[in-house]
């Protein structure tokens, strides 16, 4: 790997929060892209460096930092998700993930990031990464109170296999892991002639939620389901906030807008998965400093 500039280079674990934020600060008044709040990063980062599994890390020029990367980590699950990569510069971003790639070999990786950020983007395609559409932030402005409809209800251990079943596998928060943590997830189901057919996951018991997935069966969609799963989200969610991500110029996307959520300040977003191999990686760190 070439060095930034030329300079002394160095990547490792920041742990100096003062030193993260006052970079955050200045990255955000340079223009920085952001896919989350500036005040959603902060506690994120803060997050990163008290939780004993997760960490960030950070690349120095000449005792400088010039890019952060707070990662969320699950050892047990071997899978890490880039939460931001604050630079600007593709050498920076690719000697993080080469060094991803030599600590956590064989981890998924999942790394979020806004569509425009060209320098992370091209690292990652250059690892071999696979991207999903476009993603965007909505956030509840306006709850239209809808009547409950008899088709809609929360979930219970007589349906609990059919959720399983229905329920969308290509994702970290599958059924299983959903089911497992009930003190922070809520399912709403859809039932056809007694067969669960829709279902909407959202968090509960927080200031703001957010909806997680949302879906219904081919043969039961136009009939007012996706509507109906998530008027009754907001209607047991209110008064608390409601966020929502779907992929941009979805149907899902429009179903969102007309039950009052609109555009998140940073709220475009695109998803990268790596599946992270030491041995193969594309990166070489000669230069870097440990």
């Amino acid at each position: 790997m070439p060095r930034v500039s030329g300079g002394s280079s160095m990547i490792g674990l920041c742990r100096d929060k003062q030193e993260l934020l006052a970079f955050l600060d200045t990255y955000i008044r340079a223009g920085g892209l952001l896919t989350r709040t500036p005040e959603q990063l902060r506690l994120e980062l803060k997050s990163c460096l008290s939780h004993p599994d997760d960490f960030v890390l950070g690349v120095w020029e000449d005792g400088v930092l010039r890019g952060v990367f707070p990662v969320f980590s699950e050892p047990e699950e071997r899978y890490l998700e880039l939460l931001a990569a604050l630079s600007g510069e593709e050498t920076v971003c690719m000697a993080v993930l080469d060094r991803l790639q030599q600590t956590h070999d064989g981890f998924s990786l999942d790394c979020v990031l806004h569509p425009d950020q060209a320098p992370m983007r091209s690292a990652l395609r250059r690892a071999g990464a696979a991207f999903e559409p476009v993603q965007r932030m909505l956030r509840l402005q306006r709850f239209f109170p809808a009547p409950p409809d008899q088709r809609v209800s929360r979930l219970n251990p007589e349906h609990q296999e059919e959720y399983r079943a229905l329920h969308n596998r290509d994702c970290y928060w599958t059924a299983n892991r959903i089911l497992q943590q009930p003190e922070l997830f809520s399912v709403f189901i859809a039932l056809k002639e007694g067969t669960v057919c829709g279902y909407l996951d959202c968090t509960h018991h927080r200031a703001e939620n957010e909806i997680y997935d949302l879906f219904v069966r081919e043969d039961c969609r136009r009939t007012g389901l996706g509507r109906a799963l998530l008027a009754a989200a907001l209607r047991e969610n209110a008064p608390a906030g409601m966020i929502a991500l779907t992929k941009e110029g979805s149907p899902a996307e429009a179903l969102f807008r007309t039950a009052g959520f609109t555009d998140e300040e940073n709220g475009r977003s695109i998803t990268a998965h790596l599946k992270l191999k030491a041995a193969s990686t594309a990166f070489s760190s000669d230069g870097w400093e440990e």
